[in-house]
């Protein structure tokens, strides 16, 4: 979770973000059973408390392989600080799947 309006914005700016809160949840895609029911009430909960703007899921591997050394990137974990979001303005226009990085479906 990363509060937006945090990052080095003024409080006037902060006012004008078409959207304030940043949360990532991942799940295991292959946990069995109900966790996938369980997850996304969760997801919903959250999205609720946080009066989300934009609900999107994406299934992916935790992390990608860069090399033979076991070493991977763009890891879940790293989502908040690179790769979530494209290049470019996000706080100031409306929030959409299209300014998301990778394959992203509305929930």
């Amino acid at each position: 979770m990363r509060n937006e309006g945090g990052l080095g914005s003024s409080p006037k700016q902060t006012k004008a973000l078409s959207f304030n809160s940043t949360c990532v949840l991942a799940v295991a895609s292959d946990m069995a059973g109900s966790i996938g029911k369980q997850s996304s009430r969760s997801a919903d909960a959250v999205a609720l408390i946080l009066q989300a703007v934009l609900r999107a899921h994406s299934v992916r591997p935790w992390g990608y392989s860069s090399g033979s050394r076991g070493s991977f990137t763009n890891a879940i974990n790293d989502l908040m600080i690179v790769g979530l979001f494209k290049p470019g303005p996000r706080l100031q226009v409306r929030a959409a799947l299209s300014m998301l990085n990778g394959e992203w479906e509305p929930f």
